[in-house]
């Protein structure tokens, strides 16, 4: 699964902006009045201000290539803070899912990841810098009912699993090139649980190799298969 655009709301427009264009270095696409674009690898991020202010946090991640993690890892942590585990850890090891992962959060709130997936072949003989993000990876979706939609999601397109069962209150849907993951709302989100997971407005378009034909428009979330 490839998530080819996502689209997400902010309260701090110009703030966020800045962040990204600036702090990040992260080319701007395409911008107007109340939105900007950022080219992310094969990926197209778009923040969009909001009329009224509202909670408008996610978590969403980047796909870094997978030898160097370290690099990004060092880029990232002299421009912002990195996110921290209760125990003080800031680089996490998921051994399921082969990959290595560091967070951040960005002026709005989202809980943002660079992670390095190596079972995805994807080396450069540059160092790394942001032209270097291959693919926005992954969006949270915060759910009263996880199995529920992700039944929905096998029965629709096809979704696999991804290195789970189902439970109640996460389950990671999709594969190394993108993934949905859903959480119960109101769990905290990794790696400090700090942030309850909130059903915020977002829209994302994804494809899929088998080609897929899926759309869910509604309150708060606007998924549609390219």
């Amino acid at each position: 699964m490839y998530i080819n655009e996502l689209r997400l709301f902010t309260n701090k427009l110009e703030k966020q902006r800045d962040f990204y264009t600036r702090i990040l270095e992260i080319p701007l696409h395409d911008a107007g009045n109340d939105w900007f674009t950022l080219n992310i690898g094969e990926s197209k991020l778009t923040f969009t201000a909001l009329a009224e202010p509202a909670p408008a946090y996610h978590h969403f991640a980047f796909n870094v290539p997978e030898h160097l993690f370290a690099e990004a890892k060092a880029w990232l942590e002299s421009r912002v803070d990195l996110l921290a585990s209760p125990d003080g850890q800031t680089e996490f090891s998921f051994e399921s899912w082969n990959a290595h992962a560091v967070y951040f959060a960005d002026p709005e709130g989202n809980i943002d990841e660079f992670i390095a997936r190596h079972d995805i072949p994807n080396r450069q003989s540059t160092p790394f810098n942001s032209a270097s993000l291959l693919s926005i990876s992954e969006i949270g979706l915060a759910l009263d009912d996880v199995p529920g939609f992700a039944k929905m999601l096998q029965k629709q397109i096809g979704c696999p699993l991804y290195h789970i069962t189902f439970n109640e209150m996460f389950m990671s849907m999709g594969d190394e090139h993108g993934l949905f993951i859903l959480v119960k709302k109101g769990r905290g989100w990794y790696p400090d649980n700090t942030m309850p997971a909130i059903d915020a407005r977002l829209e994302v378009k994804f494809s899929t190799r088998g080609g897929a034909n899926f759309r869910i428009v509604g309150p708060p979330y606007h998924i549609t298969a390219l």
